[in-house]
């Protein structure tokens, strides 16, 4: 309905510009809009307003979140900490994985290696012809 009520009023105001070229009033309206809209200053100057009007809330939520952080934010930040945590986790069991040629799941498992039925292929570099081959890697369930 925002859309529909912007539009309307662009095509209304665009319509009377055009058409009222004597209309009683302060000041002559005719073309007035047709030429501002024209202009790419007058869009510099609305996303200027756009951010500069932002920026007074930003700068409280930044101050209120640093030093007074909201449950909601601690929960944000603990779960990034975990996320990428474990992404670590998984990035060093696979480097080393590759480097020693054992399983994923293998090491995982604490030496269990059972397939549940997911496979990737990781590179593996072999050093007798420095040619690049290929061995499957199980990956565990997660």
């Amino acid at each position: 309905s925002m859309l529909i009520s912007v539009g309307l009023y662009l095509a209304f105001g665009l319509i009377y510009n055009a058409v009222c070229s004597e209309c009683p009033g302060l000041t002559n309206p005719y073309m007035v809009m047709q030429h501002t809209l024209a202009d790419p200053k007058h869009y510099l100057v609305l996303v200027l307003t756009m951010v500069v009007s932002a920026l007074p809330r930003v700068f409280c939520r930044v101050i209120q979140n640093t030093f007074r952080p909201s449950h909601v934010v601690e929960a944000v930040k603990q779960r990034r900490f975990l996320r990428d945590l474990e992404k670590k986790k998984k990035k060093r069991v696979a480097k080393s994985a590759i480097s020693s040629g054992i399983s994923v799941a293998s090491y995982a498992n604490g030496g269990n290696s059972s397939n549940n039925g997911a496979a990737a292929r990781l590179p593996r570099s072999s050093s007798a012809d420095n040619a690049t081959t290929v061995t499957t890697v199980e990956m565990a369930h997660m």
